[in-house]
């Protein structure tokens, strides 16, 4: 089964903001800045892909099991919003205390950063 997950990276200094200059499909993503988002119920990971797919957000596939696109810091929180919205994990101390404060913490990471652009990161391990 594979891991799929979200973080935030830093974009290429090369002429494509989205190439690290890694080969396609043995590691072309940046190095992350955040700690991996935790699992939601809204799917981050699938959530991401979407919004590249469907041209919400400005990005691409950047490897085999990776998309990317470019954000602002304002835009990753407002994604952080949309995807955590109602889930009870990180509403709620008591339903999942090991997990309860990863969104908290992860959101004042993102919080101290300054105001970007970024590529928010879909990762599929």
């Amino acid at each position: 089964m594979p891991y799929c997950d979200v973080y935030v990276g830093q974009l290429s200094a090369g002429p494509d903001p989205l190439d690290w200059g890694g080969p396609f499909g043995i590691g072309n993503t940046p190095p992350r800045l955040t700690p991996l988002f935790p699992p939601g119920s809204g799917r981050p990971f699938s959530t991401l892909v979407s919004k590249i797919k469907e041209d919400e957000l400005p990005g691409k596939q950047i490897d085999w099991g990776a998309w990317a696109a470019i954000v602002s810091r304002q835009q990753i929180l407002d994604f952080i919003d949309e995807v955590y919205r109602g889930d009870r994990t990180y509403s709620d101390p008591t339903h999942s205390p090991h997990l309860y404060p990863a969104l908290g913490q992860l959101k004042q990471l993102i919080a101290a950063l300054d105001d970007g652009p970024f590529a928010l990161v879909a990762l599929e391990l």
